[in-house]
């Protein structure tokens, strides 16, 4: 039978794991608010759709992120300043001079098409397609050229004459472009929790190996600490880091590392003379402290709703094996998922 002082242990690790990965969420989310991470990257993806002929359209990493060493297409970047212009996307700004952090499918077909009835001056759909097709393979729209007339006139070979079907296929084409976003914005996401993780871990010594042999040795105290999660509600409208006023997002943040700290106080963690005095002593005693951080740091990576699930699983589990003895009340309801990305609305 599962020894339920070792089943303790491990559940008091996954709420302190799920606690840390709020608090690196809450700094995730206000950073990126404040920088409009998502906004930008979304900027430079749509920026970089296309490239010159002599080059290679596969849109990187580098890509979104940063200048390309890939000759951009220039007609196209002024025709997309066009389209972001229009009020189907400028209206989603938060803040004038932020690029929306999202921009739904259909948003982005209304501008589009938009801009190309504005291109061939016909305002409504009768005989669009047929016009439109007309005068780009006679060159006479001189802001649309290279790839992007190329996809264009795809896209009304494809459609056969249906509006309906051509505007399909402008979503779909954003619809792909933004999903190679949000794929590599979540696997960045994952590296700054670890980072941040890590600095979390350190700044308040949160060493998943001394914690866990500080409750083995001290049995009772992991089921004190199971006590304490009784009274722990999370935040039902998730991070407080929503507005992008850099000094409210830096208040809000502070307030929510330090409210789930003081959650994760009556485990052994944090700094004392003492704890920095054995943590120096040696070089092998450095080392076994940073790799325990590490170990945090990983764990964290995970995401709150990973550790949230867990720790339920783990307390219906406890209460099957010693229902007497825990003391604990019904879980919280589950926090919200701070990374997706935005993608939920940010992509």
């Amino acid at each position: 039978m599962l020894n339920t002082a070792t089943l303790d242990i491990v559940i008091a690790l996954a709420f302190t794991y799920f606690i840390l990965a709020l608090m690196v969420s809450s700094i995730n989310e206000g950073i990126s608010n404040v920088l409009n991470m998502r906004g930008n990257m979304l900027k430079n993806s749509l920026f970089n759709l296309f490239y010159k002929s002599d080059n290679d359209q596969t849109v990187t990493a580098k890509d979104i992120t940063q200048e390309s060493s890939k000759e951009v297409d220039p007609d196209w970047q002024n025709c997309l300043k066009k389209i972001i212009d229009t009020p189907f996307i400028d209206s989603l700004r938060s803040k004038a001079d932020k690029f929306p952090k999202y921009i739904p499918p259909k948003n982005f077909v209304l501008a589009m098409m938009q801009f190309l009835k504005e291109q061939i001056n016909n305002h409504d759909e009768h005989n669009f397609l047929n016009q439109l097709k007309i005068k780009l393979e006679k060159n006479e729209i001189e802001m649309i050229q290279g790839k992007f007339k190329a996809k264009l006139l795809e896209f009304i070979d494809r459609s056969q004459n249906n509006v309906e079907a051509f505007k399909q296929e402008i979503e779909d084409f954003y619809t792909n472009s933004v999903d190679h976003l949000r794929d590599w914005y979540r696997r960045k996401v994952k590296l700054l929790m670890f980072l941040y993780g890590l600095l979390i871990a350190a700044a308040f010594n949160v060493d998943t190996f001394y914690i866990g042999k500080t409750l083995w040795q001290n049995p009772n105290q992991a089921v004190e600490f199971l006590a304490t999660m009784q009274n722990y509600k999370t935040n039902p409208k998730g991070s407080t880091t929503t507005d992008s006023t850099i000094q409210r997002v830096v208040q809000n943040t502070v307030k929510d590392i330090g409210k789930n700290y003081a959650l994760l106080k009556p485990l052994p963690i944090g700094w004392n003379k003492t704890k920095a005095k054995e943590t120096t002593s040696d070089f092998w005693a450095i080392i076994h402290k940073v790799f325990g951080w590490l170990v945090t740091a990983m764990a964290v990576s995970l995401g709150a709703p990973f550790w949230y699930e867990l720790f339920n699983k783990l307390l219906s589990v406890r209460k099957s094996i010693a229902p007497a003895a825990t003391t604990t009340s019904p879980a919280p309801p589950p926090p919200k998922n701070g990374t997706e990305v935005q993608e939920q609305s940010q992509d």
